[in-house]
C-alpha cells in the first residue's frame, strides 16, 4: 500500500503583490495536504492443495480464507469450480458442497458450485485488517464403488473493488 502526499504552496505573489494586500511585508501562504489511498482488495488461503476423504461422510475443515479491502463500496466476489462442483478422474466424478463461515453477504453457504456464484460484500472496517474465515467440504454420498486414484477440482475466488 502506498500514500500520495500532496503539497500545494499557495504564495501570496501569485495572487497579488504585498502592496496589493494592504500590508507591507505581509506574505500569507496556504498550505492543502492530501493522502490519497487506493483501494486494495485480497484473498488468501492458508493452503494452496488441500485433501479431503471422499469415503467420509459430513462436513470435513480444510482451512481458512482471508479477505481483505479497504474499497468504499466494498468487493465483489466470485467463485468457480473447474469441473462444476465434482472431483474429477477421467469420467468419475465425487460430487462435494463448499460452505464458508462469514457474517452476513461474506458467509458461502453450502452450494454445489455448479455455475459462478457472484457476491457483492458491503465495506466494512473488519475487512480492511482481513476477515479470516473457515472453508469446509462436504461429500453427501460416501463413495466407496469408486477406482482408486486421484481425483481432483479447482476453486477459484476471485474479488474486485466495487
Amino acid at each position: 500500500m502506498f500514500l500520495l502526499l500532496l503539497l500545494q504552496v499557495v504564495s501570496s505573489d501569485a495572487v497579488g503583490s504585498l502592496a496589493d494586500q494592504g500590508g507591507e511585508g505581509r506574505r500569507d501562504d496556504t498550505t492543502t495536504i492530501m493522502a490519497q489511498i487506493p483501494p486494495i482488495c485480497t484473498v488468501d488461503t492458508d493452503s494452496a492443495e488441500i485433501g479431503i476423504d471422499p469415503q467420509r461422510s459430513g462436513e470435513q475443515s480444510v482451512g481458512t480464507i482471508t479477505y481483505t479491502c479497504n474499497a468504499i463500496g466494498g468487493f465483489t466476489r466470485r467463485i468457480t469450480s473447474a469441473n462444476n462442483g465434482s472431483l474429477r478422474r477421467g469420467a468419475q466424478d465425487i460430487a462435494y458442497f463448499i460452505s464458508q463461515t462469514g457474517t452476513g453477504a461474506l458467509e458461502l453457504p453450502r452450494t454445489r458450485l455448479t455455475s459462478p456464484v457472484v457476491s457483492d460484500i458491503p465495506a466494512s472496517a473488519v475487512l480492511t485488517t482481513g476477515s479470516s474465515e473457515q472453508v469446509k467440504i462436504e461429500v453427501p454420498t460416501p463413495t466407496l464403488e469408486l477406482l482408486a486414484g486421484e481425483y481432483r477440482d479447482t476453486v477459484s475466488i476471485e474479488i474486485s473493488p466495487n
